[in-house]
């Protein structure tokens, strides 16, 4: 099996640091200028996003 890539915003700075602790690659800021390379993800999932 594949290793699964993982990417998580989150929107306070406690939870990005928890979250790095733990292993997960964050991104915190405008994804439009994320530097994500065509074809990185797989799925996107936006919930609750107005």
């Amino acid at each position: 099996m594949a290793p699964v890539k993982s990417s998580v915003k989150r929107v306070s700075k406690p939870a990005i640091e928890k979250a790095k602790q733990q292993g997960f690659n964050v991104f915190w800021g405008d994804v439009t200028t994320a530097a994500y390379p065509d074809n990185y993800f797989d799925v996107v999932i936006a919930s609750k996003v107005i």
